[in-house]
């Protein structure tokens, strides 16, 4: 089966297709942007992972990842939501074996991405199917998004999955109402009195303490300490205190705004074992996109988003080249370059400044500076290395997703560093990473066989 899925920013722009194909279990899914946003001069990358350009862009799921790309992901059901979408499945597949019919297929990863009700899918991303039908439409004379004055019949039915003793009508009330959030606990889209998009967070069966009071007192606090957090209040349904919260991905009651996830932002999957922090996420957030290394590079100035893409670019030729088979570390051209890694361990190239950089490499090669010490200490020379994506620290991630670069897998990561007489390897500064360094990298692609 292959399905071909238009996706939709807000009220109609189209920025790409979604290209799914299953093979009886087999899964794979790209995402191809559509040429008029790429020609449009407002146009953005979606996620880290998707770079814009043309043609289709792959992504490799991992073990119990999703199979889109996380820009796309952040939109799919999950936690609570998918526990909904399966109990529903589940009780209808029943239902039709009961009655003699043929029974639904198993659920696939597109059927849970188009489960999510189009109304009230969170962000600004919608997926419109190829009858023209944005998913998941709205079902003939229901709302899916409910009044608040139905707050009550949604936590009873809430209350009925958690307890498992839903009936099919407490799943059916939920299609599409109980779909569109992540996290794992019971919750629902509602609208309120205002006329805004909110959440309503349910008391837990399981709960020991009034939850719900706590995350509205914390986003109370919060706003009173200046933070910009989501209005939120408590109201009373059924005795039970639920959170309601304003929801954050809408303008004006209907207008949606993109909306990515802080994994997503910092370009990591949510499966992986390492662990990362608030800090990572606020400074991902404060990071321009016209400066770079701003903060480990305080008191001086930091390099330009313009003079890192002239690196970037030079880096990509230089790695297409590969000078470390050609040229053995001890071996120069004339502008002063050399190259390491002909075996196989390293492969990166470092720009020696000067004359006294071409005495220091003379004085490494002769085996007259032996002592690393006595290396670091004299050695002033810009680096360009390409590394596996594992070995990227947080700000080369930033500095390659705005750059639009896709990790991937291998050597396909380049990293950039200054190494200054006294000081270990470095983020480049303003001056290092200007044009004149960019003509050593030009240097050794001119200077290949051929």
């Amino acid at each position: 089966m292959k399905r071909n899925i238009d996706v939709v920013l807000g009220d109609g722009i189209e920025v790409g297709t979604l290209r799914y194909d299953l093979q009886g279990r087999r899964e794979s899914a790209a995402f191809e942007y559509d040429a008029g946003w790429l020609g449009d001069p407002a146009h953005f990358t979606l996620g880290p992972s998707l770079p814009l350009q043309a043609g289709p862009l792959f992504h490799r799921k991992s073990k119990d990842g999703s199979l889109f790309h996380a820009a796309i992901a952040d939109t799919e059901p999950a936690g609570w939501a998918r526990r909904v979408i399966v109990r529903d499945h589940i009780k209808r597949r029943r239902e039709l074996r009961r009655e003699g019919k043929e029974e639904a297929q198993p659920l696939n990863a597109l059927d849970y991405l188009l489960a999510v009700d189009d109304f009230s899918r969170v962000g600004a991303l919608r997926f419109r199917d190829e009858d023209g039908v944005f998913r998941r439409a709205q079902e003939e004379g229901r709302r899916t998004a409910p009044p608040l004055i139905e707050l009550g019949a949604l936590l009873s039915a809430s209350r009925a999955v958690e307890a498992n003793k839903e009936t099919a009508a407490d799943l059916a009330y939920l299609r599409g109402r109980g779909t569109s959030l992540g996290g794992m606990r019971p919750k629902c889209t509602v609208i309120d009195e205002d006329g805004s998009l909110s959440i309503g967070k349910f008391p837990s069966i399981t709960d020991e303490r009034v939850v719900t009071k706590g995350e509205v007192l914390a986003l109370t606090l919060a706003r009173k300490a200046g933070i910009n957090a989501a209005t939120a209040r408590i109201v009373q349904s059924e005795e039970l205190p639920v959170a309601l919260i304003r929801r954050f991905d809408r303008q004006n009651n209907d207008h949606r705004l993109m909306y990515v996830s802080a994994a997503t932002m910092l370009g990591v999957e949510v499966t992986e074992p390492e662990e990362h922090t608030y800090t990572e996420i606020v400074d991902a957030t404060l990071a321009s996109p016209d400066l770079f290394f701003a903060k480990e590079l305080a008191g001086e100035e930091p390099p330009s988003f313009a003079a890192m893409k002239r690196l970037y670019e030079r880096a990509n030729d230089l790695f297409g080249v590969r000078p470390w088979q050609m040229l053995d570390e001890t071996e120069l051209i004339a502008t002063r370059d050399s190259k390491m890694g002909s075996k196989g361990e390293v492969y990166s190239m470092h720009a020696y400044r000067g004359e006294e950089g071409l005495r220091l490499f003379r004085s490494i090669a002769a085996e007259d500076l032996t002592d690393p010490g006595e290396v670091l200490a004299s050695t002033h020379c810009l680096s360009v290395e390409f590394v596996p994506r594992k070995e990227l620290k947080r700000q080369d991630r930033d500095l390659l997703a705005a750059l639009s670069h896709q990790p991937g897998r291998g050597l396909a990561s380049p990293v950039f560093r200054v190494i200054r007489p006294g000081f270990h390897p470095w983020f480049v500064n303003a001056e290092e990473a200007h044009a004149g360094r960019v003509h050593s990298l030009t240097a050794a692609l001119q200077a290949r066989p051929g």
